[in-house]
């Protein structure tokens, strides 16, 4: 897991909370928030909500990693502060 993050879809009145961007070689993917089971006593993850479809669940991500990188765009003066070395002023 690389992050986690919470979308607002404006359009329909809706956030989903604790999405999670994931990152293994060259793959990315955003799964939905999860609950673990570790009851059978191997842990597995089942996802609260889902698509119905392969391609939505693709075009939603896609979605997601564009308004990451919009995000990163407009806040790469912060990020260069927040990952030096330098004392912060508060």
């Amino acid at each position: 897991m690389k992050a986690a993050l919470d979308v607002e879809i404006p359009g329909w009145g809706f956030i989903i909370y604790g999405l999670t961007e994931c990152r293994k070689g060259d793959q990315k993917w955003i799964n939905m928030p999860q609950r673990k089971d570790d009851s059978s006593g191997e842990t597995k993850w089942w996802s609260h909500c889902r698509f119905a479809s392969r391609e939505r669940h693709d075009a939603f991500s896609a979605k997601v990693f564009e308004a990451i990188e919009e995000y990163h765009k407009l806040n790469a003066a912060v990020a260069k502060v927040e990952s030096s070395q330098e004392e912060l002023p508060f």
